[in-house]
């Protein structure tokens, strides 16, 4: 501002240009203000995806947002499907109550089988065995209850455990597509954001490009300051475009481990491999 308030007095740059430089200052102010509630929002957001204290400082490793490819790019959407069948804890939690239920199922029922005793008994007595001076007596008794168990309470405890298992079973299964339905829009979103970020690099390539030259052409007296001005405004859209794209791939891998229920302090630091 100084620089452009200088070159006015000096009457080498229109007051037009002038007033374009303090609008993009407040425009740049406000951004920054902007930026700094969404980066408080989204500490909060990690670190309670972590249970972490809120109050916790977390501090970004590199001032540029940069990808962060927490899953193997290369790992297709079947691969992904059957890695979170097997290891996501809500499969499994779910998985192991109805294991629990089934066992209490066999239980049950086994009390409603007749019990069935078998003795059997050998006896003797003699001086010697070997010798025709010993008698001995052997007998087999084989004992079946067949209605002790026969009354309602058992049956009715039985249907009862029968439509836990049943329910558990439904709910297992609900849980399994909601976790399919998650693993794989955080797959496609992982893949569209990837190729937003190429294309928002291409982008501020140019736009880097383009200010460059408005700015020779400023130097050489071929062109205004206004032409700067805005060559350097779509810069900083550019750039912003750039870490918007970074910002969401990374957050779509995140989402991505969440789905396959593989999110720690470990893994979203060096991922995991499936």
């Amino acid at each position: 501002m100084a620089y452009h308030e200088a070159r006015l007095e000096q009457a080498t740059v229109e007051e037009l240009d002038l007033s374009q430089a303090r609008n993009q200052k407040i425009q740049m102010e406000r951004m920054c203000i902007d930026a700094e509630n969404t980066y408080a929002k989204a500490k909060i957001g990690l670190l309670n995806r972590l249970n972490l204290a809120l109050t916790a400082n977390v501090v970004p490793a590199e001032n540029r947002p940069t990808q962060r490819p927490l899953v193997d790019s290369a790992t297709s959407a079947e691969a992904l499907l059957e890695f979170a069948g097997r290891n996501h804890p809500v499969l499994k939690r779910q998985a192991e109550e109805q294991k629990a239920l089934e066992y209490e199922y066999k239980t049950i029922r086994s009390t409603l089988i007749p019990s069935v005793t078998l003795r059997s008994n050998l006896s003797g007595n003699g001086a010697d065995w070997d010798t025709m001076n010993y008698n001995f007596t052997k007998g087999i008794a084989l004992d079946i209850n067949l209605l002790e168990n026969m009354g309602v309470a058992i049956p009715y405890r039985l249907q009862e455990k029968k439509l836990e298992i049943e329910r558990k079973v439904f709910a297992l299964e609900a849980a399994r597509r909601n976790i399919e339905s998650q693993v794989m829009n955080a797959y496609i979103d992982v893949n569209t954001f990837s190729e937003s970020v190429t294309k928002a690099e291409e982008e501020d390539r140019l736009a880097d490009e383009n200010y460059r030259i408005a700015l020779e052409n400023y130097q050489a007296g071929k062109g205004i300051y206004l032409n700067v001005l805005n060559a350097q405004t779509s810069r900083i859209n550019a750039h912003n475009n750039l870490i918007r794209a970074t910002i969401n791939y990374n957050r779509s891998q995140v989402r991505l481990l969440e789905a396959i229920g593989q999110v720690s302090p470990e893994t979203l630091l060096t991922g995991i491999k499936t």
